[in-house]
């Protein structure tokens, strides 16, 4: 689904807003938790920023249909 109207806005989750909030962002290890929409994009936005598969974290519970 959309979630770019919720609080958690997909401006909010772009390579270019993470990377001026953590500039050193590709060496921290981040932990997710939100709609599935929201975790795509920032997956793949942290991705392109240079954050490893390996140092991100999802919990899958947070999200009302895997509970």
């Amino acid at each position: 689904g959309d979630w770019s109207s919720d609080v958690c806005s997909s401006d909010l989750m772009s390579p270019g807003r993470i990377r001026a909030t953590v500039p050193h962002i590709a060496q921290c290890d981040v932990f997710m938790c939100g709609p599935d929409s929201m975790i795509q994009q920032s997956r793949a936005a942290l991705l392109s920023i240079g954050v490893h598969e390996d140092r991100q974290a999802v919990d899958r519970s947070c999200d009302h249909r895997h509970v």
